[in-house]
């Protein structure tokens, strides 16, 4: 599993804790991915094609960018895959 974000500490330190957790058995790599949530949309899907993941998610941080809605968001997931 891949989990992507566009959060540079916060989120990636809280990913990174989790995986620590002797309750979660499921193997995830974390990746930042800078820019818009749209961005980050399109660098999850890059990288779960490149290096072959079961799944990929992307986890918006959107306090900096209200301006991105979630239609925004699920048409480009659907555009991309």
């Amino acid at each position: 599993m891949l989990i992507t974000t566009n959060g540079e500490s916060t989120e990636r330190a809280y990913f990174d804790a989790l995986k620590r957790e002797p309750w979660v058995s499921v193997k995830a790599a974390v990746a930042v991915e800078r820019g818009s949530p749209v961005d980050l949309i399109r660098g999850a899907y890059r990288r779960q094609r490149e290096d072959d993941y079961d799944e990929a998610w992307a986890v918006c941080d959107v306090e900096g960018n209200p301006s991105t809605s979630v239609g925004v968001l699920v048409a480009e997931l659907k555009r991309v895959i």
